[in-house]
């Protein structure tokens, strides 16, 4: 049986600092969404393990001055309780890094993660 999996991820912009511009947002929310195949998989191969797996994970990281990279990502909510879907999306998200870095530490307090079988 094909596992089929539907993340839908998100990130509000009240999830940033007023100060943040729209383009750091933009260029937030791009990254966050360019991981979501990642994260898809890593959803898909829990659900093979508990079927009925859904519900919502935060997260909180910052993106790094100067390289932009995804740094000190923690789980804030977890619905799910599966510590093997946290790691696998933690390092989807780890993976990733602003287009344009800036010079100062941007905060993302909160990354929802809805996760709902298909």
């Amino acid at each position: 049986m094909r596992v089929a999996a539907l993340v839908a991820v998100t990130i509000a912009t009240a999830c940033v600092a007023p100060a943040v511009g729209p383009g750091v947002r933009a260029d937030l929310s791009a990254r966050v969404v360019s991981a979501q195949p990642a994260i898809t998989q890593c959803y898909a191969n829990a659900l093979k393990a508990r079927q009925n797996l859904r519900g919502i994970v935060v997260l909180a990281f910052a993106a790094a001055p100067t390289t932009g990279q995804f740094v000190d990502i923690i789980v804030t909510r977890d619905d799910l309780r599966d510590p093997g879907l946290d790691r696998c999306v933690v390092g989807a998200i780890a993976q990733l890094r602003l287009a344009q870095p800036l010079t100062t530490r941007v905060a993302v307090p909160g990354l929802p993660i809805r996760f709902t079988p298909q």
